[in-house]
């Protein structure tokens, strides 16, 4: 009971950004939503027209780094990734595997 009175709180708290997000408090000039649930899925995506709209070009080699981290499971050998970090502090992660790893969580991520 204590986790659904928490989920409730959370939806009606993440209800009221979405809400004040796309009131007439701030324009297109100066927000953009990002959904991490869409960057997760599909990583490009989008990506482009964030850069410009942050004012920073998009290359191949930025391109190239986001593809390689957000599919990072298999980049993982013994412990470390690319860079040689022990792999749970890595940045090297497989998005799809993060965005539903929630759904076998006993508590939720956010509490």
């Amino acid at each position: 009971k204590k986790r659904a009175v928490s989920d409730i709180n959370f939806c009606m708290r993440e209800l009221k950004n979405l809400k004040v997000g796309d009131s007439d408090f701030f324009s297109s000039d100066n927000y953009m939503r990002l959904s991490h649930e869409e960057m997760s899925v599909d990583p490009l995506s989008g990506q482009e027209d964030f850069y410009e709209f942050v004012g920073l070009e998009f290359t191949e080699e930025t391109e190239s780094y986001i593809e390689k981290i957000t599919h990072g499971k298999s980049l993982v050998h013994n412990g470390k990734d690319p860079d040689g970090r022990f792999a749970g502090f890595s940045v090297y992660r497989d998005t799809l595997t993060v965005l539903y790893k929630w759904m076998n969580a006993k508590t939720p991520a956010y509490s």
